[in-house]
């Protein structure tokens, strides 16, 4: 689990984000599922988690249209007369997260700010590009507040890689502030890690606690 500290800021980060996502909230809602579709997902999932996913939203209502693609469809899937006809997104990645551009996910970002799609990330998806690139974004804006004005000069700095911290590693995004001469003011900006120092890969059961149960994707489920 996340330490508290970094779990308040991926939390705050999550809700700036999710202000975007206003095609959620409609009716005649159009799905995609993407889905890595990695083979061992067979041992629980015969056809695909994905695939698994969108049999069962096409029986809810106010979702009219429900499409699954993978990464080895053409445009990976998520070619531009896919995402123009799509309002929820729904992402499984797992290990070929670094095979989708970063042009395509930052199309995705834009779509988002612009309130015509909703991301939903699930398993492992804190490091697939739309989600990093999303959340590059939400650090740029509040990095914008944060320190406004002409004279402000930023340097924004990725991460090494897809590498998890160590606990006691500096909590990213993290600021700079730096006072230059003539009012001017150097802000270097660590963009998000997007993932938590520790983690279980023993299958063994563990504990899920739902942590804003307002949210309306919440809905339903149980505190833990």
């Amino acid at each position: 689990m996340p330490e508290p500290s970094r779990t308040k800021r991926l939390l705050r980060s999550l809700a700036i984000l999710t202000l975007a996502c206003t095609p959620a909230l409609a009716q005649n809602i159009r799905v995609l599922v993407w889905d890595e579709r990695q083979p061992e997902q067979k041992t629980a999932y015969p056809n695909f988690v994905g695939n698994q996913i969108a049999d069962h939203l096409k029986h809810l209502p106010g979702i009219t249209v429900v499409n699954s693609v993978g990464l080895d469809d053409p445009a990976h899937g998520l070619g531009n007369s896919v995402l123009d006809n799509t309002d929820v997104l729904i992402w499984w990645g797992h290990i070929r997260q670094g095979e989708i551009p970063v042009e395509t996910g930052r199309d995705m970002v834009a779509r988002i700010k612009a309130g015509k799609l909703a991301l939903v990330a699930l398993h492992a998806s804190h490091w697939s590009v739309p989600f990093m690139e999303a959340m590059n974004e939400v650090t740029r804006i509040e990095a914008s507040r944060r320190y406004p004005g002409p004279k402000v000069r930023f340097e924004f700095i990725p991460p090494p890689g897809r590498i998890p911290p160590t606990y006691d590693s500096l909590i990213t995004p993290a600021y700079y502030a730096l006072r230059e001469s003539k009012g001017e003011q150097h802000v270097r900006v660590d963009l998000p890690l997007s993932v938590f120092p520790g983690y279980r890969a023993d299958g063994k059961p563990s504990t899920v606690t739902t942590l804003r149960p307002e949210h309306p994707l919440a809905k339903g489920i149980p505190a833990q």
